[in-house]
């Protein structure tokens, strides 16, 4: 059972690993390669993974304190991407980055659907 379970978790380990790239898509309208986070969607798909490797090593309390770790996460990674400059938050404004950080977080812990989240942060926009 032991080796079943290590197993396992390699398989799952590398699955993640390897589908970075797959969440990596551009939209097509340059020949650059996408360095990632070129989408929404790839933003949040990133958290809970992020959030997990981070409950091993802080180990919070079951309840709020997960949420919100998970919460923080998700605005430390979009503000990480953003100061990179790469992906769909390059050359955003500082409070847009907040906003997309947050419903990134929000959709990752399965609160709102990305699609709402989205339709919530088009009011914002100047577009």
């Amino acid at each position: 059972m032991k080796k079943f379970l290590i197993l396992t978790i390699g398989l799952l380990f590398f699955a993640a690993v390897f589908s970075f790239p797959a969440l990596a898509q551009g939209a097509g309208l340059d020949n650059e390669p996408g360095w990632g986070f070129e989408t929404f969607a790839a933003l949040a798909a990133v958290i809970p993974i992020v959030t997990e490797i981070l409950k091993g090593w802080i180990k919070p309390p079951p309840g709020f304190w997960t949420q919100f770790l998970s919460w923080v996460t998700g605005l430390v990674i979009t503000f990480v991407v953003w100061i990179a400059g790469v992906g769909f938050l390059a050359g955003m404004s500082w409070w847009m980055m907040l906003i997309y950080g947050f419903g990134a977080s929000l959709a990752a812990n399965g609160i709102f659907d990305i699609g709402f989240i989205e339709k919530i942060i088009g009011f914002f926009k100047k577009e």
